[in-house]
């Protein structure tokens, strides 16, 4: 009996918890999206047809067809933001991340896509933004800014 008035209690607390995250992206007021397209047969064919030129390089400046690619699977341009040419963090390596795109032509997934504000670009050491993949849990963008800075250190 116990159990069961517990989990009548908790189950509309952590419904209501996920959709906040899920719904909004919102985790310590940081901007979280989520890919919002899930089969990569729903990828537009020019951005296919460019895999080939996504993560030639560690820099973290994105080139036009990365920025392309990220904006149409985070659905980035909804939001305002668009990625071409901002300086981008991959938790990871940006050429792992674009060859595991191009190995894996069934699903986009896997990761997401951590918006910074002003102090958290200024904090992070000037990054806009920074793509994780392949975490089983949401990380605090907080933490993401503290990985990114603790990495870029001279």
């Amino acid at each position: 009996m116990k159990i069961k008035s517990l989990l009548l209690t908790c189950l509309p607390l952590l419904t209501v918890g996920c959709s906040i995250i899920n719904n909004h992206g919102l985790v310590d007021n940081s901007q979280i999206l989520t890919p919002q397209v899930h089969y990569f047969s729903d990828v537009p064919k020019d951005l296919v047809d460019n895999l080939g030129k996504m993560g030639m390089d560690n820099s973290s400046i994105l080139n036009d067809q990365e920025g392309q690619y990220l904006n149409f699977i985070f659905k980035a341009e909804a939001q305002g933001i668009n990625l071409a040419g901002k300086k981008v963090a991959f938790l990871g390596s940006k050429v792992d991340y674009f060859e595991s795109t191009r190995k894996d032509s069934l699903v986009v997934g896997g990761s997401n896509l951590y918006l910074f504000s002003t102090m958290q670009k200024t904090e992070s050491g000037g990054y806009d933004a920074a793509v994780t993949y392949w975490k089983k849990f949401v990380i605090p963008t907080q933490e993401i800014v503290r990985t990114i800075k603790d990495n870029t250190k001279e």
